[in-house]
């Protein structure tokens, strides 16, 4: 069998896979297949809405050892049309490693079948209409500007005076 990369997303609606919802397992770095839910179970589709690579690699940060990398893109407004187009909000992402003969997963105690146990992809760009944040982006970079204008431009030189005594008046030096 050999290493698993497995992705499942969709709408959690339920407690057995619908068809709002997808899997995607790479077996062996090798196999790619995709599911779609059912109602009980799930079925496997054909589909060129999923692209991925995986390789071994070294980066610097975070792991500084030799480790499998996978770049994924799944193209949502094909993949599935319960989806309308929108991002799904739940998601599980968990491998195996043959090696070790050991599950991770994320959510940790997630199921592939369970789609109510999926962590919930919840707020952020969702919730903000694209217009808004465009102006609200153009509003901060504005205010940005002006305020360093304000501190960067050229103050005019203050002129020295000197006390001399003549009537109790300061006169430039």
């Amino acid at each position: 069998m050999g290493d698993i990369w497995q992705i499942c997303i969709g709408v959690p609606n339920g407690a057995a896979p619908l068809s709002s919802q997808n899997k995607i397992e790479i077996v062996g770095h090798q196999n790619l297949t995709v599911y779609e839910g059912n109602g009980s179970g799930w079925d496997e589709i054909q589909t060129s809405s999923v692209k991925w690579a995986d390789s071994m690699t070294i980066h610097d940060v975070p792991l500084d050892y030799e480790h499998w990398c996978l770049e994924i893109i799944i193209d949502k407004s094909t993949l599935n049309a319960a989806w309308n187009g929108a991002p799904p909000i739940g998601l599980r992402v968990a491998m195996y490693d043959a090696t070790n003969a050991t599950w991770l997963a994320w959510p940790p105690a997630s199921d592939p079948d369970v789609p109510d146990s999926w962590g919930q992809i919840t707020g952020g760009a969702a919730t903000i209409p694209d217009s808004l944040s465009f102006g609200v982006v153009m509003l901060l970079s504005s205010a940005a500007v002006a305020v360093g204008f304000y501190f960067k431009r050229k103050r005019p030189k203050t002129q020295s005076y000197c006390s001399r005594k003549k009537g109790k008046v300061n006169y430039p030096c």
